[in-house]
């Protein structure tokens, strides 16, 4: 090589690496370029999700709270309900109580307002042997049956009668000399109130006693004794005949 070539040479080398130096650091300028950031900071972005993971919890646990109180009210409806349910069907089988505890009607009100004799109300402890009793000073009592009047049974401690019992006599059938066949009506034999009504029975009126043939006194109700008939308007003569069976 020539004098004179040899430093063209070395220039073009210097340039070569001088343009390669440069291109380099072009190049590593550009990828290390900082990416573009979101418009929102890093930090605004948090609240937001954060809001809206509140949000969806607050309105999940809002919408449980309003399914549980729905299913309380309606559960609670239900139970009120049975309960109104349960009492009305407890008001047709039995009556109500009144303030001093015993049921209604009792014997006394309900032969009452049967037969319509309304004479000797002593008051609310009145019973069906202590109207008999004043019935029979009045006169208005005989140990003859009739339709309308009252049949009144002497006590009967071993079932729950200290004061003796009321029955209606509906109608009258004579069964024999001094026998009657009675069909009757009464409520609270059970002392629940309850009703029965055209109930059979044989009246002897020899020995005063009932022999009941059905209804709830079927089983025991033999031989009751008898204390008389209450009349409304005047007693029937001890002549008197029903008609036979």
């Amino acid at each position: 090589m020539t004098k004179v070539g040899q430093p063209l040479t070395i220039i073009m080398m210097a340039v070569m690496i001088f343009v390669g130096l440069v291109d380099g650091d072009l190049k590593q300028a550009y990828c290390s370029e900082v990416p573009v950031k979101s418009a929102v900071p890093e930090s605004t972005l948090d609240v937001v999700v954060h809001r809206k993971v509140a949000q969806k919890t607050t309105s999940r646990s809002a919408t449980k709270a309003h399914k549980k109180k729905i299913k309380k009210s309606s559960v609670t409806h239900l139970k009120n309900s049975a309960k109104s349910v349960s009492a009305g069907q407890k008001g047709t089988q039995r009556h109500h109580k009144t303030t001093r505890g015993r049921c209604e009607p009792q014997c006394i009100t309900y032969a009452r307002q049967r037969s319509g004799i309304m004479r000797s109300r002593t008051g609310p402890e009145n019973g069906p042997l202590t109207w008999f009793a004043s019935e029979k000073k009045l006169g208005m009592t005989s140990l003859v049956p009739e339709p309308g009047s009252i049949m009144i049974i002497r006590a009967h401690k071993e079932h729950r009668m200290p004061t003796g019992h009321g029955l209606y006599v509906e109608q009258v059938l004579a069964d024999g000399p001094e026998r009657y066949k009675i069909i009757f009506s009464h409520t609270n034999f059970d002392r629940h109130c309850s009703l029965e009504t055209d109930k059979e029975g044989i009246y002897d009126h020899a020995t005063k006693t009932l022999d009941v043939y059905s209804g709830a006194w079927q089983s025991w109700g033999q031989g009751l004794k008898v204390a008389g008939f209450i009349h409304r308007i005047s007693p029937p003569s001890s002549d008197s005949q029903p008609p036979a069976l």
